[in-house]
């Protein structure tokens, strides 16, 4: 790519790109939000840290948006993929246009989810940006300088929530210990400064947590979601069965009533959970429970099966939110991110109403379906590429973006929930990247014969 142009053409590059990126949202008629949007925009709008999730991205929708515009918000996570997408492609394609690298993006945001997250107002497209930083972080091509801001954007992109926290940990543990299998120094220091960020997140998330009464740690609420998690497994029926004759756990009224689904056990006002006094009044049981399941050494075979089992069958999932088509999900007045809006965004209010997702007027089904085609094709074209051409450009980073994605489904099927809005929010990545390849070894080559005249 030329790096020569005018400060001013990059700039109006990367608002072109961003606009692309917020297509869905455009088509939506208003930036696409979820029952915890409007978490998102009260805690940021009132300095409220939430018990369950860091503050971070509803400051970062208070600062963004300059309380005047929830697009801004949009916006700005916009061209920050947008920049991220552009540095990959200038990487991985060579001399490439800057109308060519446009064009790529404007492929992948059609083809893929990415727009599709872009355009929430959700920290989900942070965990992509992560991926894509974590890709160019590891380059080791990339000059020190870029290392540093890739560095800053991974740590940011962190703070946003606490399943990337978990991912980045076993990113950078993963990949410390790849170093032994490639004999690859290089990313042993890779790994350890991933560690490195990911541990001053821990620290900063913790200490936000600490002086908002919560207790030093990233989340006063992870016994509520793991105990969620054995619900859905069925490893808490099974240790409830075992024990409740000898321990007065409040759930053993419910062993044989427990949710289907961990978000169920978690939210719903009839859940055991609710039943029983709440999230607070369960927490001295729940460590006690999560503690028995975990050092009790017969569990251990079926923990691992169901962790294994649960990661595979979140990475299958491909659509973006199944919640959505169902009719009765509709934000009106009354639901959180209407009234947020209300309170916060007045004038953007009537967007609302008219907001596709809300009209049902959406096709989420085509969208989806469009995906999982080019995921398809695009990643049989890749494998008609040389092996030793492939491995040679491309294996590292193939490497990297695919761990990337493993470990993010083991993270949210292990201590969250098995959605397809949480492994599609990253699994785009891979057919963006084949697109990007396929350009290269496919596309590329012709345009320069074609402008060398070499073929008439």
């Amino acid at each position: 790519m030329n790096k020569k142009s005018p400060l001013l053409t990059r700039i109006g590059w990367l608002l072109l790109s961003a606009v692309v990126l917020m297509v869905v949202g455009l088509y939506n008629n208003f930036p696409i939000i979820t029952t915890d949007t409007g978490t998102y925009i009260y805690s940021g709008m009132n300095w409220k840290v939430p018990v369950d999730r860091p503050i971070t991205y509803g400051l970062f929708i208070r600062f963004a948006s300059l309380g005047f515009s929830l697009w801004l918000p949009v916006l700005v996570q916009s061209i920050l993929l947008g920049y991220l997408l552009s540095r990959l492609i200038g990487r991985y394609v060579p001399d490439i246009t800057r109308v060519q690298s446009f064009v790529l993006v404007v492929l992948i945001s059609l083809l893929t989810t990415a727009s599709w997250y872009s355009s929430s107002l959700m920290p989900d497209v942070f965990a992509p940006i992560i991926g894509i930083a974590l890709v160019l972080f590891y380059d080791k091509y990339a000059q020190p300088k870029h290392r540093v801001g890739l560095g800053v954007i991974i740590f940011l992109s962190v703070l946003m929530h606490n399943s990337h926290l978990i991912l980045l940990l076993l990113f950078g543990a993963a990949t410390s210990v790849l170093w032994l299998v490639k004999k690859n120094r290089q990313l042993l220091n890779r790994g350890l400064l991933v560690l490195g960020i990911a541990a001053a997140a821990w620290i900063t998330n913790s200490w936000v947590n600490k002086n908002a009464g919560y207790g030093f740690s990233p989340s006063s609420a992870t016994h509520i979601f793991l105990t969620g998690k054995m619900a859905e497994n069925g490893m808490l029926q099974r240790y409830l069965n075992d024990n409740c004759d000898t321990q007065p756990y409040k759930l053993c009224a419910y062993k044989d009533s427990l949710p289907a689904t961990a978000w169920e056990f978690v939210w719903n006002g009839d859940s055991p959970i609710a039943m029983t006094g709440g999230w607070e009044a369960n927490r001295a049981d729940n460590k006690a429970i999560l503690n028995g399941i975990v050092t009790t050494p017969k569990y251990w075979l079926p923990l691992a099966y169901k962790s294994i089992t649960a990661t595979g069958r979140q990475l299958t999932l491909t659509g973006v939110d199944e919640s959505l088509k169902h009719s009765w999900v509709v934000f009106d007045e009354g639901t959180p991110p209407y009234e947020e809006v209300r309170k916060n965004f007045p004038h953007e209010l009537p967007l609302i109403p008219m907001a596709r997702i809300n009209l049902k007027t959406i096709d989420l089904d085509w969208m989806e379906h469009i995906h999982l085609i080019v995921f398809i094709l695009s990643g049989l074209s890749i494998l008609l590429l040389r092996k030793e051409t492939f491995r040679r450009r491309y294996g590292i980073a193939y490497t990297l973006i695919i761990l990337v994605i493993v470990l993010n489904a083991f993270t949210v099927a292990n201590f969250a929930n098995v959605l397809a809005r949480l492994n599609s929010r990253i699994i785009w990545l891979l057919p963006a990247m084949n697109m990007i390849v396929l350009f290269r070894e496919y596309v590329l080559p012709k345009l320069r014969v074609k402008d060398s005249g070499t073929g008439l």
